[in-house]
């Protein structure tokens, strides 16, 4: 598998979490109105898994993030960087979308408990930082796609430069092959 399939395939990876956290907090938003009769445990247990998710998705987009930046140092080829930036910003575009519909889902989810569980600062405490956590996720992603966007600039002025170049090349190339055509013609007629 080559490194631009494998980054690829871990952006898939990692959106496809992303859309299996989502469907979690659903659970746990389904799961907080049942809290007056069972309890916090349960919901506890739910966001302690979904805090070691949270740091997995995480790591996953560093991972990811490395996967670029080896990727753009072995290519060869500016068109093709230039093609591999473009798809990879998608990419984190659709990341940072999904982080931030996520971190609507958890204000949400944190206003429901501050009404109908004032008592319970331990747990707002938790969701609170899951809440940064995911604002950090967010901004890295932003980060990213900024730095992505400057690399396909520089790449596309890079490619703009060669084509001048060639197109100079082609010039000198024409002008050699009439000046080697009038000098053949000129040794015809002194022969």
């Amino acid at each position: 598998m080559s490194a631009r399939e494998k980054c690829e395939y871990q952006m898939k990876e990692l959106h496809r979490e992303i859309l299996e956290n989502e469907n979690e907090i659903q659970k746990i938003e389904r799961e907080i109105e049942q809290l007056k009769e069972k309890g916090v445990t349960r919901l506890e247990e739910k966001r302690q898994l979904f805090q070691e998710t949270i740091k997995i998705l995480q790591q996953k987009l560093e991972e990811m993030t490395e996967s670029v930046r080896i990727t753009n140092e072995k290519s060869e080829n500016n068109q093709k960087n230039l093609v591999i930036a473009e798809e990879q910003l998608n990419a984190l575009d659709v990341v940072g979308k999904a982080l931030k519909e996520t971190e609507e889902e958890l204000k949400k989810t944190l206003q429901d408990l501050e009404y109908q569980h004032i008592d319970k600062a331990n747990e707002l405490s938790c969701m609170q930082e899951k809440l940064r956590i995911l604002e950090d996720l967010i901004y890295q992603a932003d980060t990213k796609m900024k730095t992505l966007e400057q690399q396909q600039k520089q790449q596309s002025t890079e490619l703009k430069s060669l084509h001048n170049e060639q197109e100079k090349l082609d010039a000198t190339l024409a002008d050699f092959i009439n000046q080697s055509n009038e000098l053949c013609e000129h040794m015809d007629e002194a022969l």
